[in-house]
C-alpha cells in the first residue's frame, strides 16, 4: 500500500511539473513580447530625443522650421 501511495505521489508530482513548465513557457513568451515592445518604444523615444536635440541646437541659427513627410522637424534657412 505504501508503494501505491508513493507511485501516485510521483505521478501527481510529474503532472504538476508539466503544468508548471507550461505556465513558465507562457510567462517567458509574454515577457519576451513585453521586452520587444519596450525596445520599440525606447527606439522611438531615442529618435524623438535626437530630433529635438537637433532642433534646439539649430534654434539659434534658423528661424523657420518645417515638417518632413516622415514626421521629422527640420530647420529651414531663409
Amino acid at each position: 500500500m505504501a508503494i501505491d501511495i508513493n507511485r501516485k505521489l510521483r505521478a501527481i508530482n510529474a503532472r504538476l511539473d508539466k503544468i508548471a513548465i507550461v505556465q513558465l513557457r507562457e510567462e517567458v513568451a509574454r515577457l519576451h513580447e513585453r521586452v520587444e515592445q519596450i525596445e520599440r518604444e525606447l527606439y522611438w523615444a531615442e529618435q524623438s530625443l535626437e530630433m529635438w536635440r537637433d532642433v534646439i541646437e539649430s534654434e539659434h541659427t534658423y528661424e523657420n522650421f518645417g515638417l518632413t513627410q516622415s514626421g521629422h522637424i527640420v530647420a529651414l534657412q531663409q
